[in-house]
């Protein structure tokens, strides 16, 4: 019976509970994913990271077809069920591809079989069978703005929870890549070590960040429209390394913040009513609307905070595909965003 495309939480929550289906098929270019679902559900069927006999992993490029058929087909050892991983599963030859395809069509139920590809052709079998009655996953880049969630399930993972703002500090500074937000992770757990929270103070040790210039200052001199302060803050972090991107992201997501706060203010919406908006729909802390947010869309009219993302759009494609200095490009935001009542 063919099943439907699902996400990989959803995914992994069936498999921490023991629900492990026989086929899976795990597609998408982030491969960091895969290896997260391929060592839970070694874990959920084994209760270990490995098995000697019953867990066969195999590369199409490194191994023959018929040793991975010849896995699948065979009954467990001294045990209830066997796991067999084919990665690169792209790389299948057309042959490959058969065989596979043949004995998809037939499983062993004591076998869960899974495939990995970052590509996956669904108008050629396996791809087209394993759609139609595998459990498939799609594995999507990681989005910008879904860094600071990943970071707090991670955080969860190894027992601890980290603060908003801290999420999106480490966010901020380093790429976008889920091995990396992990990677890091695991460096502030060791680092706070029986200490549940993690702290702004603990990403800017570990990090190598300073506190009075980081992404946060830079949003806040630029929602105060305190342009030498933010050129400050920059040329400081520009001098340590800091990426552009990273900082054009927070800076996208204040205006974000600071448009939604001017818009409900034109309405005449109570200010109440504003704070408990955005603390349901962007996650904002009353503390930080009242006291950072709220007074700085007192000086952004509606046509300025939308003119800004237009700016922040411009900055963005320069960085990436210009030859200018991205020094100079940052500057010419920050003018942008800091005086465009001038425009």
């Amino acid at each position: 019976m063919a099943r439907d495309t699902t996400t990989y939480q959803a995914v992994l929550k069936d498999i921490r509970k023991g629900r492990i289906a026989s086929a899976y098929l795990f597609h998408g270019e982030e491969q960091f994913l895969a290896e997260q679902l391929c060592d839970a559900i070694v874990q959920a069927v084994f209760g270990a990271s490995k098995d000697d006999f019953n867990l066969h992993v195999f590369y199409t490029r490194e191994h023959d077809v018929s040793a991975i058929v010849n896995a699948a087909m065979s009954f467990p050892m001294l045990a209830d069920r066997k796991v067999v991983i084919v990665r690169d599963a792209d790389q299948l030859r057309k042959e490959d591809r058969e065989s596979l395809t043949a004995y998809l069509q037939h499983p062993l139920a004591s076998t869960s079989f899974i495939v990995v590809a970052s590509k996956a052709d669904f108008r050629q079998n396996p791809f087209k069978l394993l759609k139609e009655g595998a459990v498939c996953v799609e594995l999507k880049p990681l989005r910008e703005y879904e860094a600071p969630e990943w970071i707090e399930t991670f955080a969860g993972q190894h027992g601890k929870r980290i603060r908003e703002r801290a999420a999106m500090l480490l966010a901020s500074k380093i790429d976008v890549s889920l091995q990396e937000l992990s990677s890091e992770m695991e460096k502030l757990a060791t680092y706070v070590g029986t200490r549940e929270e993690i702290s702004e103070e603990d990403v800017e040790t570990v990090v190598g960040l300073s506190r009075q210039y980081n992404i946060f200052e830079l949003c806040s001199a630029v929602g105060r429209k305190d342009l030498p302060r933010a050129l400050q803050i920059f040329d400081r972090m520009h001098r340590l390394g800091e990426e552009p991107v990273g900082m054009i992201v927070m800076l996208y997501r204040q205006f974000v913040i600071l448009l939604k706060i001017v818009e409900m203010r034109d309405q005449r919406r109570p200010q109440a009513e504003i704070q408990q908006h955005l603390k349901d729909t962007l996650r904002i802390n009353p503390y930080f609307f009242e006291n950072e947010y709220w007074p700085q869309a007192q000086l952004f009219q509606t046509g300025e905070a939308e003119r800004a993302f237009g700016f922040l759009q411009e900055a963005d494609e320069a960085v990436k595909s210009s030859q200018m200095d991205n020094a100079l490009i940052i500057h010419r935001l920050l003018f942008q965003l800091i005086r465009s009542t001038e425009a």
